[in-house]
């Protein structure tokens, strides 16, 4: 996969905001987003919708930043000023590798910042150089499965749920109510896994879908007591 980034040509009214942001490029397909070149942003955007959005974002940006110069977008920013032990080869496959990154799970460039991050890069890394003389690693191997911890620290706490001491009180639950508590949430974890899908944008559902909850919380005259 290839990702590269391109300036925008003048095709608009709003032209004069272009120079400050740069098309997303997906194996040579222009992408609806393009990237910040002033504040390091991914912002929806499109041709044919006009160039609103993006003057929204420099003037919601600006109120933060008194003093910055506008610079041309490179991934090479984020890497420290110490020289680098990194052959260059290596360096920019890590570079394309975290482009892609931040590109098809829509993460922010300032994730490689964060402390955890880099804390959980260098805890796969450490067992990845213990095993480089054996054969290639996949990546996949270290990573746990996003439902392991929840399922191990739910399982461990039925035991003491359902207990003598507990079964009673499971006995006397109004099950009618409890099954119209849990349809009322099933609203809430389809839109959580709405919003949680990796695969696209999701970020321009998120008011549709709060307002979908909103209404769906107001109480109605059909509702049981």
């Amino acid at each position: 996969m290839s990702i590269q980034l391109k300036k925008i040509e003048k095709a608009d009214r709003g032209s004069s905001l272009l120079p400050a942001f740069n098309q997303i490029l997906v194996n040579d397909v222009v992408q609806n987003f393009v990237l910040c070149d002033k504040f390091r942003s991914i912002i929806t955007y499109k041709c044919t919708t006009g160039s609103c959005g993006l003057k929204k974002h420099l003037a919601s940006c600006e109120k933060n930043s008194s003093s910055s110069s506008a610079t041309q977008s490179t991934i090479t920013i984020y890497y420290r000023n110490n020289k680098s032990i990194l052959p260059e080869k290596l360096k920019k496959q890590i570079t394309s590798a975290y482009l892609d990154f931040i590109t098809l799970d829509s993460r922010p460039f300032e994730i490689a910042s964060g402390i955890g991050f880099q804390q959980f890069i260098q805890m796969i890394y450490n067992p990845g150089r213990l095993s480089s003389n054996s054969q290639s690693i996949e990546i996949f191997d270290f990573l746990p499965h996003p439902t392991t911890n929840v399922f191990n620290l739910t399982y461990n706490e039925l035991v003491d749920i359902f207990n003598d001491s507990h079964y009673d009180n499971f006995e006397s639950l109004d099950k009618d109510l409890l099954s119209h508590i849990c349809n009322f949430l099933q609203v809430f974890d389809e839109i959580i896994t709405t919003l949680s899908d990796e695969t696209q944008p999701t970020l321009h559902k998120v008011i549709p879908l709060r307002m979908v909850l909103i209404d769906h919380c107001v109480p109605k005259a059909k509702d049981s007591l």
